[in-house]
């Protein structure tokens, strides 16, 4: 009964230990692992809050560059509205014309010609030449420059679609002359879509971005660039308007370089941490075995302990000095004393008989490999 109460107290304890490093364990392992998950959103939100930024850039960038693509083409088209109502009234037109598109040229690089038409569209003068920027078409109807001057005629600047030339891809704008409320030619500009890139696009900007200018088909009409930009989702269109006619303004970031001590550090924080996860699992490992080893020595000195407390014949060790180390319960009740009198007590021991005692502890000390010397006491 009392072998199966030991045994029994053992196994509860075994199983109490293995329940309480099983729990402690698999805590360990979800606080490291929600370490690791956290730590992975939070670089990921890291890297999104940096292209949502890069992006919010990108966007008041673009808006700022049509905005003053658009500032810059309506005043050109205010200086053109002056000159056609100058020479509306002037009577020296020719000079007049000469003088101030020569102004407007030089201020405005873009610009490649500046021509006065009559209201035939016939060309009266022109600088820096005075022929056409694009050839007529067999069908009147299919003109762009008759069309355009018809529009003209509304009373307002008109812009034309963009198209290409052997150099470049242009477009026009047009501005009617009114004398009176009487139609009388047309003011015709000339406009290079490179120019204009190259004129409104600041340094700084082509060192962040690749800017091009495409039509409602998509077909690029006019790029500036530094270098081709690497495929990246930075990239935002808005229309330009002038001139109009589905014209959009492209502008992509540059694929930066990638910062290496962040990425590093970065890197290193995963690696550690799943380190110490790959620790902390190996480590379960090994106390689960040591636990395992530990019960099973346990059980065993339990099942030995219960055997030998069972036992009706006395049993009792000694280490090489003679002193007592264990006692079965059978041999303490047979010499009559308690273990605690006993454990750790050298000879001679008190259960032996008095008249027995030399002869007893001369035998002992045979046994043990150290007889007994001439005129040694029997006692010690």
């Amino acid at each position: 009964m009392k072998e199966l109460s030991l045994t029994y107290q053992y196994e509860r304890r075994r199983s109490s230990s293995l329940k309480w490093s099983n729990w402690y364990l698999s805590i360990l392992k979800l606080a490291v692992g929600l370490l690791l998950v956290l730590l992975i959103a939070l670089l990921w939100l890291l890297h999104r809050n940096e292209i949502d930024e890069q992006r919010s850039t990108l966007i008041a960038d673009v808006l700022w560059l049509e905005q003053s693509m658009r500032f810059h083409l309506e005043g050109n088209s205010e200086q053109l509205q002056q000159l056609a109502l100058d020479l509306a009234r002037a009577r020296n037109q020719g000079e007049i014309f000469a003088l101030r598109a020569r102004h407007i040229l030089k201020n405005n690089p873009e610009l490649r010609q500046l021509l006065w038409l009559d209201a035939a569209a016939r060309a009266i003068h022109g600088m820096p030449t005075q022929g056409l920027p694009r050839a007529r078409q067999e069908a009147p109807g299919e003109d762009p420059l008759k069309r355009s001057i018809e529009l003209a005629r509304l009373g307002k600047p008109i812009y034309s679609d963009a198209y290409r030339t052997a150099e470049a891809s242009q477009f026009e704008v047009y501005v009617p002359i009114f004398d009176d409320g009487h139609y009388h030619g047309t003011l015709l500009g000339v406009y290079s879509l490179n120019g204009m890139l190259k004129q409104q696009v600041p340094w700084w900007f082509a060192e962040k971005y690749q800017v091009r200018i495409v039509d409602g088909n998509g077909s690029l009409l006019a790029s500036k660039s530094k270098i081709d930009a690497s495929s990246t989702t930075l990239s935002y269109p808005v229309s330009l308007d002038p001139p109009g006619y589905g014209m959009v303004l492209q502008v992509t970031a540059y694929r930066g370089a990638d910062n290496l001590a962040q990425t590093l550090i970065a890197t290193l924080i995963i690696i550690l941490a799943a380190a110490v996860f790959w620790s902390l699992w190996a480590v379960r490992g090994l106390i689960q075995r040591r636990l395992f080893a530990e019960q099973a020595l346990r059980s065993e000195y339990a099942f030995r302990k219960a055997m030998e407390d069972s036992l009706v014949i006395g049993m009792r060790a000694r280490d090489l000095d003679g002193r007592v180390t264990y006692a079965n319960p059978a041999f303490l009740q047979m010499v009559g004393f308690s273990a605690e009198e006993l454990i750790g007590r050298e000879p001679p021991m008190p259960y032996w008989a008095p008249e027995e005692m030399e002869r007893t502890l001369l035998l002992n000390n045979r046994v043990l490999g150290f007889p007994l010397k001439a005129g040694q006491s029997c006692y010690r």
